[in-house]
This record gives C-alpha cells, structure tokens and sequence, in this order.
C-alpha cells in the first residue's frame, strides 16, 4: 500500500526493511546483558519456527519451575513473525523487531525507534572511520 501511494520502487522498500532491521538489532544487541543471579532461576526453552515441534513443558521436581512462562513467550514472538515470505537470513531481525515491539507499548514505539536511529546515526557524532 505504502509502496503505491509514494509511487515506491520494490528496491527502495528492501533498503527500509534493512535499515529498520539494522536499527531494531543494533537496539538489540544494545540491550544484551546477563541473566539471572545469585538464587535467581532463568527459565530457558529452544523453539522450531516452522513444522511443530515436540512440546513437553518441563516441570522441575525440586523447585517446581516450569517452562509455561517462556513457551508463552515463544508463542508471542511467533506471532510477530511473518507466515509467508520469511527468509532464514532475516531471523535476527525478525527477533530484534519482536523484542522491540514487546518492550514499549504501541503508542511510543514510533518516537522509540526515532530516537534508536538519531542514538545509531548521529550526525554530531560519526562512526569512526576503520583504519
């Protein structure tokens, strides 16, 4: 739709994808950190984006924790991911942008993502040039 109204070519689409792409996985790898602590338990569960996978929640004898929590949190993601046309190139991507759209809510993540971009591209303060 957008690609009509502004009379957009199909290539000019593809280098925005990328460039918000870039910006959520920058935010991304921004916000990385570790996890957990001293008497902290971190629930950890792989996921199959695709074909179903087997899925057992795991439920821990001794301390009761279980994986409902972050297989919930698997199921949110999946559905900010796309169906149809996804490329295995653009997983990160696709994860960073479900990250980001989790973390604020709807109405502040247009001026989040603004201030993403002026934090990665500020023209007052360049990249250093590599040697």
């Amino acid at each position: 739709m957008v690609r009509n109204e502004l009379g957009l070519s199909n290539k000019t689409i593809c280098d925005w994808a990328r460039f918000c792409r870039e910006v959520l996985i920058e935010w991304s790898v921004k916000r990385q950190g570790k996890i957990g602590g001293k008497g902290m338990i971190v629930e950890i569960d792989e996921s199959k984006f695709g074909k179903r996978k087997y899925n057992c929640n795991f439920v821990d004898p001794t301390t009761l924790a279980h994986t409902n929590t972050v297989e919930r949190l698997w199921r949110e993601v999946k559905l900010k991911v796309p169906l149809f046309g996804r490329r295995k190139k653009h997983f990160l991507g696709y994860l960073a942008r479900s990250m980001f759209v989790m973390a604020f809510e709807e109405d502040k993540r247009f001026h989040q993502f603004l201030l993403e971009v002026a934090s990665l591209y500020n023209p007052l303060h360049p990249p250093h040039p590599q040697p």
